[in-house]
């Protein structure tokens, strides 16, 4: 069986946790991507994904309506909005083990780190799924 490291993108596209979230939002439009991996001094500090940001819009009404604006909600730091606890893969692991963590979690994709959280790599659903129609031609 296939293993993450040999379907994972690399290099990966991230942000820092002080970028705002308009630096966010231009890289995943950039690259046509759901989620960014946020990386502080090499390391894995948070995830952000389309999900976050869509939340952050929602409550937009709530947390600006004291004289804040759309543009003020863009200029504020990723690491207010991204998601702290990510659940990660390791490049060592499955595909198996990465359509089980998709599957249990409802995830999107996942970073691929390393020791120490470094991030090597990000796989995603899509990925998955060109391999699975990959197998089925095959065949």
């Amino acid at each position: 069986m296939k293993l993450v490291r040999e379907l994972m993108h690399s290099p990966v596209v991230a942000v820092a946790p002080g970028d705002p979230l308009r630096k966010a939002l231009r890289l995943m439009n950039e690259h046509h991507i759901r989620q960014l991996p946020v990386v502080a001094y090499g390391h894995l500090a948070g995830i952000l994904t389309d999900r976050d940001i869509r939340l952050h819009v929602i409550h937009l009404e709530d947390r600006y309506e004291n004289g804040g604006s759309f543009n003020d909600a863009l200029e504020a730091p990723v690491e207010g909005v991204m998601t702290r606890d990510v659940k990660v893969l390791r490049p060592g692991q499955t595909l198996l083990d990465a359509l089980n963590l998709f599957i249990l979690e409802k995830f999107g994709g996942a970073p691929v780190v390393e020791a120490g959280d470094r991030v090597i790599g990000i796989l995603t659903y899509l990925d998955l799924l060109v391999e699975l129609r990959n197998t089925v031609e095959r065949e």
